[in-house]
This record gives structure tokens, C-alpha cells and sequence, in this order.
């Protein structure tokens, strides 16, 4: 129901009078209780939460930030717009409407609506078969027509997202930037009594 509707609808059950405290409560309830922190240009807004979701069940906030505070969805949107051929694109596309059906057939609500619990239950299984197709491709690399699943794509994407993001690199991994710093004039005592081989 758009905004207009809900207007019209709420003002003919209250005859025609309603005040602007409680048509600010009724038009909040008719939008989305959730909103991105970032625009998507591929993913519908619905398909970005729910890369948002499944990214951060893939990398979960534990005792360092997650997935999702590292930008790992902005970066699988850039990847599979910017880089993907359009084969590979179609199919990660078609991954995401076949999660969400998945999802609506069995818990009749969108993914971004399910509990985490909810979440790797549906997850679980594709992460299952991801795995055995990631050994069954090693098999497989002299043959072409490999095409790798959605969640195989997304996973891939989330984690090479997430590992080369600054909060992967210095947060979850042990960073040490190179070429680091530079001593120019050190005594030969403090790099214990040799120099540097060239």
C-alpha cells in the first residue's frame, strides 16, 4: 500500500479526521522499517538488505566488526555490476530471486525478516553444497563451461570483500604495512653488528 492510500484509507475510517501526530505513526508503519546505509545501483534496496544479511552470516560481528561494517555488500554490488562477465552476473541475479522464492515458500516473509536462526537454516544447505562444489571444481579446472553457484559467487566475493577491506586487513589479521618504515642512519650495534645483504 503507497502513502496515498494509506491516507485516504485511514482518513475515510476516522471520517475525515485525523491529527498529524497520529498520520506521522500510521505513514511510519507504511514504510520500511529498515533502510540502507548505502544506495545500491544493481540490487533492488530488498536484494541489498538481503546480501547485507546473508554477507554477515557468511563474516559475523564477533569480537572484531563484521561483514557488513567492513562494506563487503557495497563491494559484491561493484564486483558483480563492474567486473562480472554478464553471464556470470545473470546468474548471481537469478541466485538472489531464487534465495528470496526459497525463502517466501518456506517461511511465507523475506529473508531480511527471518531470525539469524532462520537464516542458516536456509543458508546451511547451500553452504553445504558450496563446499562440495569448491572440491568437486578442483577436478573440474581444465574443463570451460564450469559455472559456479550464487552462494559459491558470494561467498568468494564476501570473503575477498571482507579480507582486503581495512577492517579485515588490520582488525581480524595481523597487518604489517610494506614497505614499513625506513632508518636511514641506524647504528650497526642496534641491527646486531651486520648490515643488511643488498
Amino acid at each position: 500500500m503507497d502513502r496515498r492510500e494509506a491516507i485516504k484509507r485511514t482518513s475515510l475510517a476516522m471520517g475525515g479526521m485525523i491529527s498529524a501526530p497520529t498520520l506521522a505513526v500510521i505513514l511510519k508503519g507504511c514504510s520500511p522499517s529498515r533502510s540502507l546505509e548505502w544506495q545500491p545501483t544493481l540490487f533492488t534496496p530488498e536484494q541489498a538488505m538481503m546480501i547485507e544479511d546473508v554477507c554477515e552470516r557468511i563474516i559475523p560481528t564477533t569480537d572484531t566488526p563484521g561483514a557488513k561494517a567492513a562494506g563487503v555488500p557495497q563491494f559484491v554490488e561493484l564486483m558483480v555490476k563492474l567486473v562480472y562477465k554478464s553471464e556470470d552476473r545473470d546468474r548471481f541475479m537469478s541466485g538472489v530471486v531464487d534465495l528470496e522464492k526459497s525463502c517466501q515458500d518456506e517461511h511465507q516473509k523475506p529473508f531480511t525478516k527471518l531470525s539469524e536462526e532462520e537464516q542458516y537454516a536456509l543458508l546451511n544447505p547451500l553452504n553445504k553444497a558450496s563446499a562440495e562444489e569448491a572440491i568437486a571444481s578442483h577436478r573440474q579446472l581444465e574443463e570451460t563451461n564450469y559455472e559456479p553457484s550464487f552462494f559459491r559467487m558470494l561467498k568468494e566475493l564476501t570473503l575477498t570483500g571482507y579480507y582486503t577491506s581495512e577492517i579485515g586487513a588490520t582488525q581480524e589479521l595481523q597487518y604489517n604495512d610494506i614497505p614499513g618504515n625506513y632508518d636511514g642512519c641506524v647504528p650497526l650495534e642496534e641491527v646486531g653488528g651486520k648490515t643488511w645483504a643488498t
